[in-house]
């Protein structure tokens, strides 16, 4: 393809590459330091304070997160739903055809709410999600299982923090931070092209990386940036099928299939001690 606009949104940061004819732009490339493990870390932290203290469990907390975690559309509606005094909050989403709850976001009925039950390590390895259960009985059995370690079941419930974590990707301010967010890296990264190289980038706009997973990403992202650039531009964001691996698998097929590019644009070790990293980057900045 020859204009791709690359979004990584990976385990340690999100970077926004655009690329011609297969080469990266480097001067419109932009980065925003904020990833996975910052969803992660965050995400213990509201725990820790509103449920369990679960500091010392990244591992649980981060099946919480790819479990329920969604990025919401219509952020202020879906905390509106939230808040304990709204009277016209609503029951979770139900499917019609399997009767199970729809746990990657507000469906039509617009419930949030979730039961998670955490692990005991014991006969339970990884935690779940089930629909919430407003009853009062459901209600005094996690109570209790707050204050009674004897508690067959460890059950907390999840709303808002299910889709205020990942929003810091696109609004890093909501947590004091300083940097754009993630479609304001993308609109200053085609500021740096020409026009029509511009329309071109976002028609053909691939979102990689395990952020790319979480639900409503793709959807949100693509929102944003059809509010932000003109109207007579098209735009299309899509993701791989699996995003964490796709990049791996390009390379691969890269060094099997092409082995003289590889040759061509290998840098051996003794080369990099020689030379150094600045020198790398000259070698494989884009020429464009």
């Amino acid at each position: 393809m020859e204009c791709l606009l690359v979004i990584d949104s990976g385990y340690s940061y999100t970077t926004v590459t655009p690329c011609f004819q297969g080469w990266p732009i480097q001067r419109a490339i932009r980065r925003l330091n904020f990833g996975g493990k910052h969803l992660t870390n965050l995400l213990k932290e509201t725990i820790s304070i509103r449920h369990f203290d679960l500091h010392q469990d990244t591992k649980i907390v981060n099946d919480i997160k790819d479990d329920v975690a969604f990025v919401s559309r219509h952020l202020k509606t879906d905390l509106e739903k939230t808040w304990k005094g709204n009277k016209n909050r609503q029951e979770p989403p139900v499917s019609t055809t399997t009767g199970d709850m729809d746990l990657n976001g507000p469906g039509p009925v617009g419930g949030i709410l979730i039961d998670y039950v955490l692990p005991d390590g014991v006969t339970l390895t990884r935690g779940f999600a089930r629909p919430h259960d407003p009853s009062a009985a459901a209600v005094r059995k996690r109570k209790l299982a707050t204050t009674n370690s004897d508690s067959n079941e460890i059950v907390m419930t999840l709303g808002n923090e299910r889709f205020t974590v990942p929003e810091i990707i696109f609004n890093p301010s909501d947590i004091a931070s300083q940097q754009p967010g993630l479609v304001d890296c993308v609109i200053q990264s085609l500021s740096k092209l020409p026009p029509l190289v511009q329309a071109t980038m976002l028609a053909n706009t691939l979102v990689v990386g395990g952020n790319a997973r979480i639900p409503g990403f793709v959807d949100r992202l693509q929102d944003e940036l059809r509010g932000k650039i003109k109207s007579e531009w098209p735009v299309r964001v899509r993701s791989m099928d699996d995003p964490i691996t796709s990049t791996w698998l390009g390379g691969a097929r890269l060094a099997c299939n092409h082995r003289n590019v590889v040759e061509e644009f290998a840098v051996t070790k003794a080369q990099y001690l020689e030379h150094g990293s600045n020198w790398l980057l000259r070698r494989f900045a884009s020429t464009h």
